[in-house]
């Protein structure tokens, strides 16, 4: 008796583990409403690469993907989206954000994330306040290629007094800040997400612009064919941002790549050894979810998951498909917005 509750709780476990969701949520903004922030060239590109590569590249693992780029990221619907999620995934799931655009500052207080409606900012203590939604157990991974800066970088106006002295964008270091005193008013010091980031630059420096991707993004994407430095068929977050570190500074000396919980993104695999290959390119492919401005949810573009049913004996099969049938009914639940 005990051997058979042994053997249905391990199967419960490798159930749990097929159906595990992978969620990615991908944001570029090259234009912005009434031109109330300066045009880019490349966050469009860097957004619609970032899911091209993962598709080429491993789409079997992150089925299901979003983005958003120029007049559909809105404030409300990068917001609605994140937010909305966070009653979907739960442990062992992983949500990846990815957001190529301006960033700005409040005077060097606090900082956001520009979107494309006039004025509008993901303010570091919102997506603090979101990504405290999320359950224990749930990897979060955020890729952050912005700044506040000027010129020919990812920068936007200050937000209310002026700048004095060179401009400062803490906006992932604020982020946690305001995540851990969240998660200390309410006594869950030991639980939540686990979070990482991956940052273009460090906070008090420029983030490059370029063709057709920004700079960071060229060689983190690049990373997808070349950043195996261990040669083991896994390619890891971490891998790839170790890759794409050093060549951005070397192309432009005041933009170093920063990251946080190191563990996670070195844990976290973004290519596993059986991925299949293929070339990434700037265009979004058909078949892609999108995400658009409106009061909150998400579309769904997600490709069936096939458990390997060979593997599972055959008296397990009814459980099997019932477990199965209640994750896809949750995950077909989204509206689009």
């Amino acid at each position: 008796m005990r051997r058979a509750l042994l053997l249905g709780l391990l199967f419960l476990g490798f159930i749990g583990t097929l159906n595990a969701r992978t969620v990615v949520i991908s944001v570029g903004i090259d234009s912005y409403e009434g031109g109330w922030a300066p045009p880019l060239t490349s966050c469009v590109n860097d957004a619609n690469g970032f899911l091209n590569h993962l598709n080429n590249y491993n789409g079997a693992k992150w089925d299901e993907r979003y983005v958003a780029t120029d007049a559909n990221a809105t404030e409300a619907a990068i917001r609605g989206n994140i937010q909305g999620f966070a009653s979907q995934l739960v442990a062992g799931d992983t949500l990846v954000y990815f957001h190529s655009s301006h960033g700005s500052t409040a005077g060097g207080n606090s900082a956001c994330l520009c979107c494309y409606d006039s004025s509008a900012f993901y303010w570091d203590n919102e997506l603090a306040e979101d990504l405290a939604l999320y359950a224990d157990g749930v990897k979060i991974i955020i890729i952050l290629d912005a700044c506040h800066s000027g010129g020919l970088f990812k920068g936007a106006p200050v937000v209310g007094a002026q700048q004095q002295g060179p401009p400062k964008w803490d906006f992932a270091k604020n982020v946690m800040d305001h995540h851990a005193a969240l998660k200390a008013a309410t006594g869950t010091l030991t639980k939540g997400p686990s979070i990482a980031f991956i940052t273009a630059c460090d906070a008090d420096e420029q983030c490059m612009a370029g063709s057709p991707y920004s700079l960071f993004t060229h060689y983190f994407l690049e990373g997808f064919t070349k950043a195996d430095v261990n040669i083991d068929g896994t390619y890891t977050f971490y891998e790839l941002f170790a890759y794409a570190k050093p060549l951005a500074l070397a192309g432009y000396a005041g933009q170093t790549a920063q990251s946080f919980n190191d563990t996670l993104l070195q844990s976290t695999a973004v290519i596993g050894a059986d991925s299949p290959s293929g070339g990434g390119s700037s265009g979004l492919p058909a078949g892609y979810g999108s995400l658009s401005s409106g009061s909150g949810g998400c579309s769904v573009a997600q490709a069936d998951r096939a458990p390997h049913w060979s593997l599972i004996l055959p008296w397990l099969l009814v459980l099997t498909a019932s477990l199965y049938q209640r994750r896809r009914k949750r995950a077909l639940a989204f509206v689009k917005i």
